[in-house]
């Protein structure tokens, strides 16, 4: 589809054995990327904030591509091991698009790892990362956007959530939704106090029993650092849900494939 792009978001090399030319790679990667018959763009250059890759994840790329790239008629958005089932073979998504304002990914239902029962976008946050920061956001939305806080609280009761970030959006509709979570990302900031890589990691030292679990050995503090890129799925999910008319019944759901 030629008016269809969808960035495959990486921080790293791997074997990408894409070639339909809706494909790009986006990398904060400065490494090469051998055999691969799509083209690579990198998130560091011209306006952008690439330094922040270990706390912001894809969203570096999301922000360079809203301040940087001529966005297409559709913009999609997955990750190095998360696609789309369609991958190679892309439908033309304007018929779609006739229909609904948004594709999504298939959402998440949030089982409990130990309980084995469906619990809310909070108590599933509590589980793998510091709940603090999660009453952090709500706080935030509650004072600086009022207008979405419906949208937050149907986010924080569902037992299901969109995540990775992963989304075909039309040029509009992406530029409408980079204007509201870049602002919000940088107050969110501004609430917790740290802007920077080092900042935020050193609050994970600072707080390690808060974020670093017993069992949970993948949960470095690196991992954990990552806290504005956790934060931001809930934004998105935030964004889908607001309004009397939400996004997120205006959705198609198209099933995705985790190829790890």
């Amino acid at each position: 589809m030629r008016n269809l792009d969808i960035f495959i978001y990486t921080h790293k090399p791997f074997e990408c054995k894409l070639t339909n030319e809706s494909y790009k790679i986006l990398t904060c990667s400065k490494d090469e990327f051998p055999n691969v018959k799509v083209p690579v763009i990198r998130d560091y250059t011209g306006d952008n904030i690439s330094d922040k890759n270990l706390m912001y994840n894809e969203y570096t790329g999301i922000y360079w591509l809203w301040k940087n790239y001529k966005l297409n008629d559709y913009i999609g958005i997955n990750h190095y091991r998360r696609y789309y089932a369609f991958m190679d073979n892309v439908p033309d998504v304007s018929r779609y698009f006739e229909f609904f304002d948004i594709i999504l990914n298939k959402p998440l239902e949030l089982v409990h790892p130990i309980t084995k029962k469906m619990v809310d976008n909070r108590t599933y946050y509590s589980f793998w990362h510091n709940v603090e920061d999660f009453d952090l956001l709500e706080q935030m939305v509650r004072e600086k956007y009022p207008e979405y806080v419906g949208g937050f609280e149907k986010m924080k009761a569902s037992k299901e959530i969109h995540n990775s970030s992963i989304f075909i959006m039309g040029k509009d509709l992406f530029n409408e939704y980079c204007s509201f979570i870049f602002e919000a990302l940088d107050t969110y900031n501004e609430y917790h106090g740290h802007h920077t890589v080092d900042e935020y990691r050193q609050h994970v030292l600072d707080n390690k029993t808060k974020y670093i679990k017993p069992g949970l050995d993948y949960y470095t503090v690196d991992i954990q650092t990552r806290i504005v890129g956790y934060i931001a799925e809930r934004l998105l999910n935030t964004f889908l849900h607001a309004g009397a008319n939400p996004l997120v019944k205006r959705s198609c759901t198209l099933e995705n494939n985790f190829l790890y």
